[in-house]
């Protein structure tokens, strides 16, 4: 199933509303017909009643035909209107009769959580089709914030840090800074940015994990800099950008970067998983000699550094950490490569193809 609107807002307000020639409405009903596999008839059938009364009958017909996350106030509105003239008005319509309907419940979770939710979001829980935790994951968390498309995407957020959730924090730590809007502390975006050879850790281990523990699809795409490709994935969504920043001290921005808050509580198994993290992110595998190869974690922020070498010898090695202001290293015996690869803590596809 698919979390993205099928048919942009950007081509239902404005492309369609502003090629009169193709009649709007026309135009406007037969995309949706041809997009989710409607008849001309079933439209004509949720268009009877109150406002309130289409909603509900458009969202048992996006979820009989598999649709269920298509139900968001682009689509609605262009389901249960024929006329498309203005899209704007008709949106509002909506909201507003969505805010007669659920306002004693938005209420509720208001004074009970601090969030805003959207009323559609309401819409969505009468009739089963979130499949979110949110909700649950608050009693754990208490200070992430949702944003809009948490909700209509069913975000999760992990209830405990096992291992395989353990090993993403490391990843996130490594790779990702949260996007903030100029002169504000709001943040509503994890991006991960890795290097020039690390498509495959992407695309392998990276998204898979993400659509495990937050049941996000994240495509990697190609970021060209400076005369080099790398991989880039964009996260947008403030419910994990909140988590990482306000319930797991995540340095947004990146200067002075701690792990986790509770990581020293962590049992050695999921500390070696976030351990595992940083490697596949931050680490350099190169070949010294013939058998022999060098593995280092480089970063320019000292404080960071030394938590990792601080973390490598709780686990057990033995690292050399050199430095100057600029850059700073941590770096591991052959012997110690041989144990991690042993032990499964390479992980990166690059990084296992060099020590081949």
């Amino acid at each position: 199933m698919t979390h993205e609107t099928l048919i942009s807002r950007k081509y239902l307000y404005e492309t369609l509303v502003e090629n009169e020639l193709a009649g709007n409405n026309e135009a406007k009903d037969e995309l949706l017909c041809r997009t989710y596999g409607f008849s001309i008839e079933e439209l004509s059938e949720i268009r009877r009643g109150t406002i309130s009364k289409r909603a509900d009958d458009a969202v048992i017909l996006l979820t009989s035909r598999g649709f269920s996350s298509q139900v968001n106030y682009t689509i609605l509105p262009a389901l249960i209107y024929r006329e498309w003239d203005n899209p704007k008005r008709s949106e509002e319509y909506l909201r507003n009769a969505l805010k007669y309907r659920y306002k004693t419940e938005r209420d509720f979770i208001q004074n009970k959580f601090g969030w805003n939710v959207p009323y559609i979001q309401f819409l969505r829980e009468e009739h089963g089709i979130y499949h979110g935790n949110l909700y649950e994951a608050h009693n754990i968390w208490k200070n992430f914030t949702p944003g809009i498309t948490d909700w209509s995407r069913s975000l999760t957020i992990p209830f405990t840090i096992d291992e395989r959730v353990a090993l993403l924090l490391g990843i996130y730590w490594g790779d990702a800074h949260l996007r903030r809007y100029k002169d504000s502390p709001r943040v509503d975006k994890v991006i991960l940015a890795g290097n020039e050879n690390n498509f495959d850790l992407y695309t392998e281990v990276i998204n898979p994990l993400i659509i495990d523990i937050h049941g996000l699809n994240v495509p990697v795409d190609c970021d060209e800099v400076e005369n080099s490709e790398r991989p880039i994935m964009n996260i947008g969504s403030k419910a994990i950008a909140t988590w990482l920043r306000d319930d797991l001290g995540f340095s947004s921005p990146k200067i002075q970067v701690q792990p986790p808050g509770p990581y020293k509580q962590w049992q050695d198994n999921i500390a070696y998983a976030y351990f595992s993290g940083l490697i596949a992110t931050m680490g350099t595998i190169v070949k010294r000699k013939r058998i022999s190869h060098d593995l280092t974690i480089n970063d320019s922020d000292e404080t960071f550094v030394r938590c990792i070498e601080e973390l490598a010898w709780h686990l057990g090695y033995t690292p050399h950490l050199t430095g100057s202001n600029l850059r700073w290293r941590v770096s591991f015996s052959q012997n110690e490569i041989k144990q991690m690869l042993k032990e499964g803590a390479i992980i990166n596809p690059h990084h296992l193809a060099v020590l081949v």
